[in-house]
């Protein structure tokens, strides 16, 4: 079974779940997980990977029709470097800024391979949930989402334009391949 296979077949067997997240009494909660292998490209920065990271489970609410509220991570590496560390919060911490969330912790774990575990909350609207059950917000990913029609070393680094951009306004471009320290905004 494949993972859009797996992912009906839970949907059948969970009340709450929804296509992007979870509807748990007043919240809407979702996680994703993404791996240095398949998920990151070579040369993709902590800060990159930490916006990513974040901006994937920050669009799930946005998908359902919430308002991101709050992000969590789980930062995995077999190694822990000051410099790498500090940037992966620093994107964690400006994708969640861009929606009016806050990047509020985590936790760290020794991994043979970078990985980021990340939980994303949100508050319902009044077009949540159905939202996100018939689909009727696309591409509101700040970051390409699966099957993208762009490769990701088509996106442009700095900040967003109407290339980069996707459809929501609140959540802006992917940051790109830009090195830290940030450029002032």
């Amino acid at each position: 079974m494949d993972e859009r296979a797996a992912l009906l077949m839970l949907e059948t067997e969970l009340d709450a779940a929804g296509d992007d997240a979870a509807v748990v009494g007043e919240q809407v909660i979702t996680t994703d997980m993404l791996h240095e292998r398949t998920d990151f490209p070579e040369g993709t920065t902590r800060y990159t990977a930490g916006w990513r990271a974040v901006g994937a489970s920050l669009s799930d609410v946005a998908a359902m029709g919430a308002e991101a509220t709050a992000a969590v991570a789980i930062y995995a590496a077999p190694e822990f470097d000051r410099t790498e560390l500090a940037e992966f919060v620093d994107g964690a911490r400006d994708v969640c800024e861009s929606v009016d969330g806050a990047y509020v912790g985590g936790d760290l774990d020794d991994h043979v391979e970078f990985t980021v575990a990340t939980t994303a909350v949100g508050e319902p609207t009044s077009q949540c949930c159905e939202a996100g059950r018939n689909r009727a917000t696309q591409s509101v990913s700040p970051v390409p989402s699966v099957g993208a029609r762009r490769p990701w070393s088509s996106f442009a680094p700095g900040r967003p334009t109407a290339e980069t951009s996707y459809s929501s306004s609140r959540l802006g471009s992917l940051p790109g391949r830009r090195s830290h320290p940030r450029q002032p905004r």
